[in-house]
Order: C-alpha cells, then structure tokens, then sequence
C-alpha cells in the first residue's frame, strides 16, 4: 500500500462469475458495476504506510485491488520455470490490443554484464521471429511500445478460480483465524 497512495479499491455484492454469463476478472471494468452490484465505498484510509482500511456500504462477495491507472507502464511478465524466475512478454495484435490467440510468448533477453537491463534490440528481434504473421518482419517503435504495455497489476480476493477452484462464499474467505480471547490475552500483556 505504501508505493501506491492512488491506489483503487472496489467491492462488488455478485461475484462475476456466478454472473449469467461469467466475466473473467481481468475483464470486469465500469460496465459490470450495475451487474456485479458495485458496493459504495463508505471509507478508504491508510492507517499506517503498509495498512489500508476499506469500508464497502454492505458485504463484498468479490474485492478488487488494483494498482493506479495514471499514466502508461511498460514491463515485463515474471514466470517460475522450473524453479527459476525468468521474464517474458506476452505478445498483443497490434489492432486491437488484445493478446495473439494462440498466446504467444517471448523471453526476455537481457544484456551481458548488466543484470536487470533489457537488450531491447534483441528482444524486438525476437517478437518478430516468434510471430512474423503477426507483427510483420519487423517493429518500429511505436509497435515495440505497444508490446511492452504492462496493464495495472490487479489482486481479486474472495476468488479461488485462477486455480481452477470454484468460487467460495464471502465467511469462508474473510474469516479471522485468532480468537478475541487471545487478542485480548496477548494485548493485555498476558503473553510474551
């Protein structure tokens, strides 16, 4: 919370999953607001630099948190193989933005001696090689932009579906896991 003071909290009532027709969460935007019942935030306050306090005008089923859409980022996309961080773009049709169907992805070349710099030569060499149908023979700077476009980051809580789970009921996620008895014990100074 603390590198992002604009950062946008939503609450919604319905789960856009259990919508008629499921939304997948990095779709759902301004026109689910009415659907997935968007909750009124009543509160939004940092209470210390790495604690946001968040009240919704009822009971969330889905709570999106998502980082500041100001301005435009460029990235990468971070993956386990095997083990091993390794970065990669996933590449997008230049017309529409969307990401190529069947994805495509690129690894991320950097340069030797110098850990953390993108080869950006290299890399646009690669897109191309990837998805020559797609991108054309070769990228000018403003494709190479729009293959870097990193969308805002967003965390969905009250949400088991990205592992393939169906969706749980909002008591089962947002349950506390200590007791008021022990609170109460470990605050009043009778425990170490």
């Amino acid at each position: 919370v603390s590198g992002w003071p604009g950062i946008h909290v939503r609450g919604y009532a319905v789960d856009n999953l259990r919508l008629g027709t499921p939304i997948n969460d990095d779709k759902v935007g301004d026109a689910q607001d009415m659907p997935m019942q968007k909750l009124n935030l009543l509160r939004l306050e940092r209470l210390a630099p790495a604690v946001l306090l968040a009240l919704f005008d009822g009971v969330p089923q889905v709570v999106h948190i998502e980082e500041p859409r100001a301005g435009i980022q460029f990235g990468v996309d971070e993956v386990d193989a095997n083990g091993r961080t390794q970065a990669q773009v996933v590449l997008l049709n230049a017309t529409t933005g969307e990401r190529l169907e069947p994805h495509k992805t690129v690894d991320v070349p950097f340069r030797p001696n110098s850990p953390g710099v993108l080869h950006m030569g290299a890399l646009a060499r690669r897109m191309t090689s990837v998805a020559a149908a797609d991108l054309g023979s070769s990228l000018d700077a403003a494709e190479f932009a729009l293959q870097m476009l990193q969308f805002p980051y967003r965390a969905v809580f009250a949400d088991r579906t990205l592992t393939g789970a169906p969706p749980i009921s909002f008591l089962d996620t947002f349950r506390p896991r200590v007791a008021f008895a022990d609170l109460r014990a470990r605050f009043a100074g009778g425990e170490e």
